[in-house]
């Protein structure tokens, strides 16, 4: 199978992509001759801002009760059903 080199894979954080300067390539792992795509790398405001957003989210869903909660893993196991 032939890959896509120009492929390029953003870092998503809190559902934003972000492009960086910083990029990697992913190898084939059955054919370490192809590369599958390249994707960004986060830098560490990227993660410091994927941390903060983390425990902004968390926050939001311990103050959720148990049938709500409910509700999002439904929603979501849905969503990657469809």
């Amino acid at each position: 199978m032939q890959w896509n080199e120009n492929i390029n894979i953003p870092a998503v954080i809190n559902g934003k992509e972000y492009i960086t300067s910083h990029t990697k390539a992913q190898i084939c792992p059955y054919n370490i001759n192809e590369t599958v795509c390249n994707y960004n790398v986060a830098d560490e405001s990227l993660l410091k801002e994927a941390i903060r957003t983390h425990k902004e989210g968390r926050s939001v869903l311990k103050k959720l009760n148990l049938q709500d909660k409910k509700k999002i893993f439904n929603k979501v196991a849905d969503m990657f059903s469809n």
